[in-house]
């Protein structure tokens, strides 16, 4: 057929039973999804099933990351584990050996401290440092008196970091500490 001609009976026939209602099977819909079901292109358990068992796998997994957590990182304690602070001053008196033997000296000073159940960390300084004034200028330290590093131990008392302190190497070096306590409040 054209543009031109005129739809025949039959044709017009055709078109008008195409506006009529068609009732599917009832059973169509249950034949369709089933057979949709079989070849695993849709789900056979409902969307919140599936929601549901997504949601308590993250529950569980975010639970176990806490706890992990708990484990690696255990919390921080509210008091500081340090009360006493060794600042360690070099000077002219000052005449270190090389460092690897401080550090080997050190270490085991530490570690003696450590095994008399004390807790120690500490920090060696470079030389250089600067000092920020009131007025905002800042000046270099050239001072001959420097502070060459520090120790933070949790000593049981003043007698006890005093004792610690007078054990240093840094002593024998012709270093001097001073004994600061921390003030906790």
């Amino acid at each position: 057929m054209n543009n031109h001609e005129q739809l025949t009976p039959a044709e017009k026939e055709a078109f008008e039973a195409l506006r009529q209602p068609v009732q599917p099977d009832i059973h169509l819909e249950e034949r369709i999804v089933k057979r949709l079901k079989d070849e695993n292109l849709i789900s056979k358990t409902p969307a919140w099933k599936d929601w549901g068992l997504k949601i308590a796998a993250s529950i569980a997994l975010i639970a176990v990351g806490i706890i992990i957590g708990k484990i690696i990182y255990p919390p921080m304690e509210t008091q500081s584990q340090f009360n006493y602070m060794l600042v360690l001053y070099e000077d002219g008196r000052f005449t270190p050996s090389s460092p690897e033997e401080m550090f080997t000296e050190y270490s085991k000073w530490m570690e003696g401290i450590q095994e008399q159940g004390v807790t120690i960390g500490g920090q060696e300084m470079k030389p250089s440092s600067l000092f920020l004034e009131p007025d905002g200028t800042q000046v270099s330290d050239d001072n001959v008196r420097r502070v060459g590093g520090y120790f933070v131990i949790n000593a049981g008392s003043l007698d006890q970091a005093m004792k610690i302190a007078q054990d240093s190497p840094h002593l024998k070096y012709g270093g001097s500490i001073e004994v600061k306590e921390f003030m906790i409040r």
